[in-house]
């Protein structure tokens, strides 16, 4: 339904109409593909996005990954990681308020 409102001209000729998701709906509208075929084809993309994403993030030597599992005993994961995060953030003059 997203995607029918949205199919317009001005759309289809947009970046966002290229996005996972979009581009496979439209297929399937435009009865290229038929809609199981669109919607394992989304779901293979986006694990295919997500796998890129994971390997980009593990290169990056700068990002300080937060793992709520890590939180003591008696401390919400929700808290643990926020406490984490503002120190962090602190470290680079940032106030986190």
């Amino acid at each position: 339904d997203e995607v029918r409102r949205l199919d317009a001209p001005e759309f289809r000729a947009s970046t966002a109409s290229q996005a996972i998701g979009y581009k496979e709906i439209i297929g399937y509208l435009d009865g290229v593909c038929s809609l199981d075929s669109a919607v394992e084809d989304i779901k293979q993309y986006s694990r295919n996005y997500a796998k890129r994403q994971l390997t980009w993030f593990g290169k990056n030597k700068d990002i300080k990954w937060i793992y709520p599992d890590d939180a003591p005993l008696g401390t919400e994961p929700f808290d643990y990681v926020t406490d984490v995060a503002e120190r962090i953030l602190s470290d680079f003059g940032i106030n986190a308020d």
